[in-house]
């Protein structure tokens, strides 16, 4: 799985910390991420253009999540770790074991701390 997002979303703070600590800036998810099944995929066609000749023709626009998403179009923000093998930002693809040090490149470590404190 590939997951797209800016360079600007990538959070030091994690929003599995206790809940009174999270920040209000934080979408915490709606089902259980443990949770293999489809019931966290909403249709593609939410997100693709409904009369777009391809997206018709290729039967996107009233695809059953339950057939196996061909677009993942999720329900909420945080996606499991396991689920994802590769990252795609604005500037460029990057494995998620690299992603602490892109943190690391975009955030002071002082902030980080103090993030994490709040």
């Amino acid at each position: 799985t590939y997951v797209c997002l800016p360079q600007y979303k990538i959070s030091p703070v994690s929003c599995k910390s206790p809940p009174r600590s999270v920040p209000p800036c934080c979408i915490l998810p709606t089902a259980d991420p443990s949770n293999p099944a489809l019931d966290w995929l909403d249709s593609p066609a939410k997100i693709l253009p409904p009369h777009d000749p391809t997206v018709i023709s290729s039967g996107l626009a009233q695809r059953d999540p339950s057939l196996g998403p061909l677009v993942w179009n999720l329900r909420w923000e945080i996606i499991p770790a396991g689920f994802v093998n590769l990252f795609l930002t604005n500037l460029g693809s990057h494995a998620p074991s690299y992603l602490y040090a892109l943190g690391r490149e975009l955030f002071h470590h002082l902030d980080v701390q103090a993030a994490c404190i709040w």
